[in-house]
């Protein structure tokens, strides 16, 4: 038996949840986690949590919960194992930790190794203290040490941009911009804003349904529509997408609405 350290960067995304990992293990799920309904749900999945992909393709037999919110836990401004609902939100975001934490076990040569895990956890440019601490208490019990960083710094550092650079990084919950000028950047050379992926998601259905009114959408079929499709060129070909209609699929032009969003 070996024992193997596998050093890992990971990034819990509001939406997706990243992992790069020395082992060459480098995947990414979507920071859902399901819990079933009842007894046929539960007799379905022959399991208590249903995580990622496999909660998104089932979600109609699960309670669905989404841990993270604007790049960090929900909750964590009140980080503390007392409030019921940072502790749900923990608890969910573990799960989504251990899972990740187990892929890249699995990159390993011999069955029986022993491990040591060692993390890098992206936070917002702007994380508070309380935000992080929420990071480390995912991490404990899961991760043999942890170190919280700023994910454009640290995304700066390992494309060794290290001065006269600008890293801007676009996710789900944040938009995080942060200026590399040859030190470690301060609160000052950072900066994190709310008008992000989410954000644009909500706006585009908005949009939407205010010119089909009779569509039977979600954020999340939204979401998926501007992830294939999405584009702010001034000109070009006609965005169409087939929009459920009183439950028929039409083909509907949205093109005006997803540069607007």
């Amino acid at each position: 038996m070996r024992t193997n350290i596998i050093n890992m960067g990971i990034d819990l995304g509001t939406s997706r949840t990243v992992i790069a990992c020395d082992n060459g293990v480098r995947t990414f799920t979507p920071s859902f986690v399901g819990f079933p309904k009842d007894a046929v749900s539960q007799k379905l999945f022959s399991k208590d949590v249903v995580l990622g992909e496999e909660a998104l393709k089932n979600r109609m037999s699960l309670n669905m919960y989404r841990p993270f919110e604007k790049g960090v836990l929900k909750f964590s401004d009140d980080a503390n194992v007392e409030n019921a609902d940072y502790k749900q939100a923990l608890d969910a975001a573990r799960y989504i930790m251990q899972y990740m934490v187990d892929v890249a076990k699995k990159g390993a040569i011999y069955e029986g190794d022993t491990f040591i895990v060692r993390g890098v956890v992206g936070a917002p440019a702007l994380a508070s203290i309380k935000n992080k601490k929420a990071l480390l208490d995912i991490a404990r019990g899961i991760l043999d040490d942890v170190m919280v960083a700023s994910e454009p710094f640290t995304v700066a550092y390992g494309l060794g941009y290290l001065t006269n650079a600008l890293i801007i990084d676009i996710g789900a919950g944040t938009v995080d911009l942060c200026r590399m000028h040859g030190t470690i950047p301060n609160d000052e050379d950072q900066i994190t804003t709310f008008k992000a992926g989410d954000y644009v998601d909500q706006i585009f259905y908005e949009l939407i349904m205010k010119k089909y009114p009779d569509a039977n959408l979600t954020v999340n079929m939204i979401k998926r529509f501007k992830e294939e499709n999405a584009t702010i060129l001034p000109q070009g070909e006609k965005i169409f997408i087939d929009i459920p209609i009183k439950g028929k699929p039409d083909k509907r032009d949205v093109t005006d609405e997803l540069k607007q969003a």
